[in-house]
């Protein structure tokens, strides 16, 4: 498995360089703590027509696995387990990848990132990192998703984040990149799960998104701890993701919403501009 990865690692590298396109980071994977294509724990549910099939030549513990007991493992039991079954395979992979690009782009540099289910747990985030640095791929850039308005818990959720990414950069001594991110404006649901849970002192509204997204930006710039961050489809104003969206469609017209500029403006409360 690991010469084809190499060798998809620099096909896809050569394609994209082709096109002229100037890659600073190489984002690996999407939301891999719990695994990757062809190494990954059993889903709740199969999707009709999709059938998963155990990893067993990798390990055969790792199809034993289901969800709803990922979900009640303690963290520290659940960091053990993924150490030792899970994560150092998922970082074989990527490091195969990784060495494929870099034979084509030889200044790479490279993130992969987690689920928001780890948002505020520093020790799961940082002990992912850290099996797979141990495995061969140093992710420059640890990245996760962070939907904050995706759940009620824990109450005081930017706090909690903030606290989390503190933590985790100092144990992993490097940033953390927000991969995905998007609060809502209003009412929303992501599937059939409430995706507008208000986080104190920011309300689900148009002001809201942007207080939140420029209070991250500039807490994040002015301690170093944060990378950068990335709105997820943030133009994309259209039904089951408009209220996330950066802009508001009227008709057949998109005009920004005022969190359009939040991240410059959070940049300069932060006197980084």
């Amino acid at each position: 498995m690991l010469p084809i990865l190499r060798g998809y690692g620099a096909l896809i590298a050569d394609e994209i360089l082709a096109t002229g396109a100037k890659v600073n980071v190489w984002d690996l994977g999407n939301e891999v703590e719990r695994g990757v294509g062809g190494i990954a724990v059993p889903p709740i549910a199969q999707p009709p027509g999709w059938t998963y099939k155990a990893p067993d030549a990798v390990d055969p513990e790792i199809g034993k696995l289901d969800l709803v007991r990922y979900v009640r493992m303690s963290e520290a039991d659940r960091v053990a387990w993924l150490s030792r079954h899970l994560w150092p395979y998922i970082g074989q992979a990527f490091a195969a990848v990784a060495e494929g690009i870099r034979s084509v782009d030889k200044q790479a540099r490279f993130s992969t990132h987690t689920s928001g289910m780890v948002a505020y747990s520093p020790s799961v985030f940082a002990g992912f990192f850290r099996s797979l640095d141990a495995a061969g791929f140093k992710a420059e850039e640890a990245g996760l998703s962070y939907y904050p308005s995706a759940d009620g818990k824990p109450a005081n959720r930017f706090t909690a984040f903030k606290d989390m990414v503190a933590a985790a950069t100092a144990r992993l001594n490097r940033p953390v990149f927000i991969a995905e991110y998007g609060y809502p404006v209003g009412p929303f649901k992501f599937g059939k799960d409430n995706w507008a849970n208000e986080v104190p002192n920011f309300p689900v509204s148009v002001q809201g998104q942007a207080k939140y997204l420029r209070e991250v930006v500039a807490w994040g710039a002015r301690t170093g701890h944060l990378s950068g961050i990335r709105p997820w489809a943030p133009d994309l104003p259209v039904p089951g993701w408009g209220e996330m969206s950066l802009f508001a469609l009227e008709g057949r017209k998109a005009t920004a919403r005022p969190s359009i500029d939040s991240i410059r403006e959070g940049l300069a409360a932060a006197g980084k501009p």
